[in-house]
């Protein structure tokens, strides 16, 4: 369940951070971003290389940004709080994945990507338009 939890910290991190250059450059590539993650950064990683394919194959206007969580991150903030641990990266993952049933928060490029994420490694369903 822990695994999981972090998971959704990881996601959520790339997921920011490609939010963050789309909106400091509607221009910039993302699957060039991501190549250059996948082989030239310490955050390379699987989720580095789907999200490469993500972008190279999806229409993300067509995608519909809710993000589905299955228990195992709230699981995680749940034990972490009854044990004393800090895990405030994993709780605003989760935090998120709930705001994403709002309507307003299914456009944003970030759960977009995070709906697809977890679509490329466990076939999760996503909603497209």
């Amino acid at each position: 369940m822990v695994h999981n939890g972090i998971e959704y910290g990881m996601m959520e991190a790339l997921a920011e951070g490609y939010a963050v250059i789309n909106k400091w450059n509607p221009k910039v590539d993302l699957a060039q971003v991501s190549k250059i993650w996948q082989k030239g950064s310490v955050i390379s990683s699987w989720l580095v290389d789907l999200s490469r394919d993500i972008f190279e194959k999806e229409d993300m206007r067509k995608v519909v940004g809710f993000v589905k969580h299955t228990g195992e991150g709230m699981w995680t903030v749940e034990v972490a709080k009854r044990l004393g641990v800090d895990a405030r990266v994993i709780k605003a993952s989760l935090d998120v994945r709930k705001e994403s049933k709002n309507k307003k928060n299914q456009k944003l490029l970030r759960n977009k990507i995070l709906a697809l994420l977890r679509n490329r490694f466990g076939g999760h369903d996503v909603i497209r338009t």
